[in-house]
């Protein structure tokens, strides 16, 4: 099983309301930082938006052999101060009309992530980045120049960012791209060059902080001696109990850290952890029961050994089960041992905060994954 970002354990925290962290529950406003045309048209060009009032152009067009060739746009936005921060709300309006009225309100725009990096300067359509094809979010043209958002198209846009957040990302970018059946290049766009008409990406903050995992370990009780080479498991976690061949039972466990440097002088008021992976034993669907311990050692994932593994907590702080979805799933509150222990930390100065995940059932399976860092 590969190990996407998404598949990532996650660590959800909720601030006291006179505790919060700047900026949190207001909207912030970034006009983008950079931007690119690219053309079907001239698949070899940088396209020079100088030339063109330093707008942006999105439109498809047929050439005169009646084949439609598209033109994008990207942008970028600069996220860097939005650290250890959750979106709650997300818009991205523009500024642009269409001159040619045969096209009022047919122009269809759509909203696509991109995850690769990019330089304005030299982005052309043979080598530009790729983009999601779903639509994050929609919008039309008219012949009107007044700023116009994006319309929702369900969480994507949201999600995307605060994926990108979590990420550590400094930036975030978009493709826009027309999607009616036909347009005109009859059109422009503002873009960075061009002050208030640029693109703007408007986020609210939440109270809500949420970081993945940084660094994680599996010990395996049957190789007392070895360091678990995540790599040869798809750099998934691993935890279940399984009977060896004297009919005793070897546990196999995973370690998971978080960064917490951040939170000096907080206070956390609730707090989740959550993960992504699955048994593909159907037996177990359901049964297979997972438990959360405190870690208060210091440990580095790539010298953990069941030999010299760093003690756990005897207490289970919440308690989960897999199933054979891969959806993302949240370990169930029990009590509130999980938002006490990492106050605990925070007020004692740490700078990370660490876990155990340990299977708890009569019986498991090795048949198993979760989403490791």
């Amino acid at each position: 099983m590969k190990n996407f970002n998404t598949l990532k354990l996650l660590l959800l925290m909720i601030f006291f309301a006179g505790l919060a962290m700047e900026g949190q529950g207001q909207t912030v406003s970034r006009y983008a930082i950079d931007d690119a045309i690219v053309m079907q048209a001239y698949p070899d060009s940088v396209i020079d938006q100088s030339k063109i009032g330093g707008n942006l152009k999105v439109y498809k067009k047929r050439n005169t052999e009646g084949v439609l060739q598209e033109t994008w746009s990207y942008v970028k936005f600069d996220i860097s101060s939005l650290h250890g921060m959750q979106v709650e709300q997300a818009t991205i309006s523009f500024r642009g009309k269409t001159g040619d009225a045969n096209f009022n309100n047919l122009f269809k725009l759509s909203l696509h992530s991109v995850t690769q990096n990019w330089q304005g300067d030299t982005v052309k359509w043979k080598t530009k980045p790729a983009t999601s094809s779903t639509k994050l979010d929609t919008s039309f043209l008219d012949g009107s120049s007044a700023r116009k958002t994006f319309l929702k198209n369900g969480t994507g846009l949201v999600d995307f960012i605060n994926e990108e957040i979590r990420k550590g990302s400094k930036t975030v970018s978009f493709a826009i791209k027309s999607f009616g059946k036909d347009t005109t290049d009859n059109m422009w766009i503002g873009g960075t060059a061009n002050g208030s008409y640029n693109v703007i990406l408007d986020c609210k903050l939440t109270p809500r902080i949420s970081r993945y995992a940084i660094d994680d370990a599996v010990v395996m009780q049957a190789f007392p001696d070895s360091v678990i080479d995540q790599s040869k498991i798809g750099g998934n976690i691993l935890a279940f109990r399984k009977k060896n061949a004297g009919g005793t039972f070897d546990q196999t466990y995973s370690y998971i850290k978080f960064d917490i440097s951040d939170l000096a002088g907080t206070q956390i008021e609730s707090a989740t952890i959550s993960y992504r992976g699955k048994t593909g034993d159907a037996n177990f669907a359901d049964l297979f029961k997972l438990a959360l311990y405190t870690v208060t050692q210091n440990w580095q994932g790539d010298t953990v050994k069941w030999k010299t593994k760093p003690g756990t907590g005897s207490n289970k702080l919440d308690t989960s089960f897999l199933n054979t979805s891969s959806a993302r799933k949240e370990f169930l509150k029990n009590g509130t041992g999980l938002v006490d222990y990492i106050n605990e930390e925070i007020r004692k100065g740490s700078k990370t905060v660490s876990f155990a995940i340990k299977s708890f059932g009569k019986d498991s399976t090795d048949n198993m994954w979760m989403g490791g860092s």
